[in-house]
């Protein structure tokens, strides 16, 4: 069996890497009805959520500690723009979309 036929036909295989644990994803998103229907899609993709986040501050903490598989970002929340959050992502190689009605200004900066 290819790797292509058992993504449909085994409901355990992660194309993602890790077998041993669902990926992670991280939520920063200004709106809470907004953040919950992210959050639930994600689960609802195989990933656990480890992380949703209102403000910059609480998503860099959880950061020093933590890095998500993927991350869905809001361009600003209740305390900023998120462009340290998403220069903090890319560093580490980490997938993420910016989800938001605001536009971002300039390209995000390593």
């Amino acid at each position: 069996m290819n790797v292509h036929q058992s993504t449909v036909k085994d409901a355990h295989y992660k194309p993602w890497g890790d077998h041993r644990r669902s990926p992670v994803g991280m939520v920063l998103q200004n709106e809470g009805f907004y953040a919950d229907f992210l959050e639930e899609m994600l689960v609802t993709l195989g990933f656990s959520v480890g992380g949703a986040f209102c403000s910059c501050q609480e998503a860099e903490e959880w950061l020093k500690s933590e890095i998500p598989d993927v991350a869905v970002i809001d361009a600003e929340v209740q305390d900023g723009r998120c462009r340290d959050i998403a220069g903090t992502l890319r560093a580490h190689g980490v997938p993420f979309v910016v989800d938001s009605t605001m536009p971002m200004i300039g390209p995000v900066r390593d």
